[in-house]
């Protein structure tokens, strides 16, 4: 895609001042002033408890995607495509305003345990959509028992001393 050129982007600024109309940066200033959190309508049946028996709750792609649509009042859009770069797949997320040419954009790798069965590759793009539009926009979930990962993580091994 071709950047658009210092007059474009000038003639643009000035328009947009004239008719006092928000702008990508702007606009992002405005979304998360509003300190948003998506929903977490998901459960993960892998992490059940007895607080939660359905398993834990997470943010799911659609909550995301609401949390997102907000900032259509800012006039925010954003697209998501699939993408290989040097043989890495890709989710491409860009983000817009409705006035002006100016992108942020984030490539976040598709990591995948077997990326020959289709319903593990699409859960690790999902993943991938979900993590990158919410990182990009910049807000949180519901959820506050966020471990940082710990839970998914293997459990450090213990040295045994032997004498």
């Amino acid at each position: 895609m071709n950047e658009p050129s210092k007059y474009v982007k000038d003639f643009e600024e000035k328009k947009r001042k004239e008719n006092k109309e928000l702008g990508l940066l702007t606009a992002l200033h405005e979304f998360q002033s509003l300190r948003l959190k998506s929903q977490a309508n998901g459960r993960n049946s892998r992490f059940k408890s007895d607080e939660n028996p359905k398993g834990s709750p997470y943010s799911n792609l659609e909550d995301v995607i609401d949390c997102a649509r907000e900032g259509l009042q800012f006039g925010l859009i954003f697209t998501q495509s699939l993408i290989t770069e040097e043989g890495v797949d890709k989710i491409h997320t860009v983000m817009r305003h409705i006035n002006d040419s100016e992108i942020i954009q984030s490539k976040y790798p598709i990591r995948c345990s077997n990326p020959d069965n289709p319903q593990s590759f699409a859960s690790s793009v999902t993943y991938a959509k979900r993590y990158s539009l919410n990182s990009l926009l910049g807000f949180g979930s519901e959820v506050s028992e966020d471990d940082d990962g710990n839970e998914g993580s293997p459990a450090p091994k213990t040295q045994q001393n032997t004498f």
